[in-house]
């Protein structure tokens, strides 16, 4: 039994560094908001600007270590994910097409512009 305890007890620091890892990332951004709301003087920084103050901190303090790049990736995808269908909820279209008409028109010529010059260098340039 005694063989297998430091085993255990390595597997064990890791899932507890996980779970406190995964608290910071998801108490962090929450106190920070908090912080901003109630303190003048941090919201002179901004909420942002103190994510990444707090991240640059925990990171050379050695909290974040490289083997937690797994969680990383998973909080990354999950708040992308999360992140896009909200700003698309809060977007007046209408609006925006009738503000922005020419914007949208260069964007759409850029993309088709793109598109087309992906197609044409994959003509050019494959195998024969």
């Amino acid at each position: 039994m005694s063989f297998y305890f430091p085993y255990f007890r390595a597997q064990t620091i890791l899932i507890m560094g996980t779970i406190l890892v995964g608290a910071i990332y998801i108490l962090g951004p929450v106190l920070l908001f908090y912080g901003c709301k109630k303190s003048e003087w941090l919201n002179k920084f901004g909420a942002v600007g103190l994510a990444y103050i707090l991240g640059i901190i925990l990171s050379n303090i050695g909290m974040i270590r490289p083997d937690m790049k797994p969680v990383q990736d998973n909080f990354t995808s999950v708040t992308i994910a999360l992140a896009l269908p909200l700003l698309l909820f809060s977007i007046n279209i209408k609006q925006w097409s009738r503000l922005a008409l020419k914007t949208m028109l260069a964007v759409l010529l850029g993309i088709i512009s793109v598109m087309l010059i992906i197609a044409i260098a994959d003509y050019i340039l494959q195998d024969k």
